[in-house]
């Protein structure tokens, strides 16, 4: 049985684990890889000319790239994807796509 403090502490952990603030890993124990957002954000920063801890934050949560205007924005728009979609699960599921296919570019 659980008590009071228990889900103190589990609350606690929660608040903890942020994928904008790198404490969150996403990966592959099949396939032997894994990654941060901050592996991305350091990738991108230089493109978009951002700070990095700035460009963590708009590859997590409501945050989509508007490439007409060239700019980032937390209200969706027809055929934009959000940020994380676009700038890592689309280039993560390419590369494994692939891979798995024995394509390679």
């Amino acid at each position: 049985m659980y008590g009071f403090g228990d889900c103190n502490v589990f609350v606690s952990f929660l608040l903890q684990v942020d994928p904008s603030e790198g404490t969150v890993g996403f990966g592959s124990g099949l396939h032997g890889w894994a990654f941060t957002l901050k592996q991305f954000a350091e990738m991108y920063a230089a493109k978009f000319k951002i700070d990095e801890l700035k460009m963590m934050n708009r590859l997590w949560g409501d945050w989509f790239f508007l490439p007409k205007e060239k700019k980032w924005s937390k209200t969706p728009q027809d055929n934009v994807e959000r940020g994380f979609c676009q700038y890592v699960l689309d280039p993560v599921y390419k590369v494994l796509y692939y891979i798995n296919r024995g394509h390679y570019r």
